[in-house]
């Protein structure tokens, strides 16, 4: 018997193949994103999280645009955090057959967050212009901060922001300051 389900931090069952809004509990999205370490764990630093990398990068955005950038990595809630690099050779076949690019199942998954919280007219904003180059700006900053020489030009054009990434949170507490950003910018 395969098993097609995965349970959530919050007890709930999860069909990764087919995320449903009804299946999404606020508590797990901080909790698993402050969890998940940016880079496949690729850093100088220990536990530079998801959680971490949305609420810097939410700080520094425009307020139209906040929000959405605090929520622009959900699809990672549910599913691992793949480096872009790899996701053109991933697929997931559903319980149905489909055979679904890794982009696409990322991108059902943020719909059914999206829906779960109540925001799905702020859902194209995570693939603006301006969330994408805060998101670009703020690989820039990570690069230098956290990462090893780098072995060879990135081809990004884009520059870190003034401010040095010089700690890691704790898993707790990028929790803590995720919600409480979500909190302060969902008003």
């Amino acid at each position: 018997m395969s098993k097609s389900w995965t349970q959530s931090f919050s007890g709930r069952v999860i069909t990764p193949g087919c995320l449903q809004a009804d299946q999404v509990s606020f508590a797990d999205i901080p909790h698993a994103l402050a969890q998940k370490c940016r880079f496949s764990g690729q850093l100088r630093a220990f536990n530079y999280s998801v959680a971490q990398h949305c609420v810097i990068g939410a700080e520094q955005i425009a307020a139209p645009f906040a929000l959405a950038f605090l929520l622009h990595e959900v699809s990672e809630v549910y599913l691992p955090d793949v480096p872009t690099p790899i996701k053109q050779f991933l697929r997931m076949e559903t319980e149905s057959g489909l055979l679904l690019k890794w982009t696409e199942l990322e991108d059902q998954h943020a719909r059914a967050i999206f829906t779960a919280l109540g925001l799905m007219s702020l859902y194209p904003l995570i693939d603006s212009p301006e969330v994408h180059a805060m998101d670009l700006r703020m690989l820039m900053t990570e690069k230098r901060d956290l990462m090893g020489p780098e072995p060879r030009p990135w081809g990004i054009d884009a520059h870190p922001l003034h401010d040095k990434i010089t700690t890691c949170w704790s898993p707790e507490k990028a929790e803590a300051l995720f919600v409480e950003a979500f909190e302060r910018l969902s008003r």
